[in-house]
């Protein structure tokens, strides 16, 4: 099965040769997505979390696949060669790729890069807070103002819905 129409049916024509790239161009678009800007930092530390995610669903799947037991099913016997289960089979494959792609975030400096970036964020907040401090006439080293922020800053730490930065709660 391919794009555009048979030879015999228009597809030789300029025409139908640029319909059958539309087609195909919508059709790639359909299935794996628009292309997204991202960094390869960004990139690699998302595939770690998604690895991490998928290897976690598995396990979960390999934990409710049960034999009569009650003891998760590990080896294959049905065929002429037993061996590991799919999901198994399937969890090693998802370990191994995590491992090569935390070899390369590492490699990469993801951690530093992810590090700095909070820092950063960290940073530009408390300028901003030392900010309207200023503005609101206050002094930003007195003690009352240190304990406010730092009761404020204590809650907004402690709030599990507040927005990640850089991807990082």
């Amino acid at each position: 099965m391919g794009t555009g129409r048979c030879r015999r049916h228009g597809g030789c024509a300029p025409t139908g040769r640029r319909a059958a790239v539309r087609e195909y161009v919508t059709d790639q678009h359909r299935r794996f997505g628009q292309p997204v800007a991202v960094t390869p930092t960004v990139a690699l530390r998302d595939e770690v979390g998604r690895t991490v995610g998928l290897i976690a669903t598995i396990e979960a799947e390999i934990d409710r696949i049960v034999d009569e037991t009650g003891r998760p099913i590990l080896v294959d016997t049905s065929g002429l060669h037993p061996g590991p289960a799919p999901l198994v089979a399937l969890h090693h494959a998802e370990r191994r790729h995590l491992v090569q792609a935390a070899k390369a975030a590492v490699d990469a400096g993801v951690e530093v890069v992810m590090a700095d970036l909070q820092e950063a964020y960290q940073d530009r907040a408390l300028g901003v807070v030392e900010a309207v401090v200023v503005e609101l006439g206050h002094d930003p080293g007195s003690p009352m103002v240190v304990e406010a922020i730092g009761r404020a800053l204590a809650r907004f730490a402690g709030d599990e819905n507040r927005p990640a930065i850089g991807g990082v709660a």
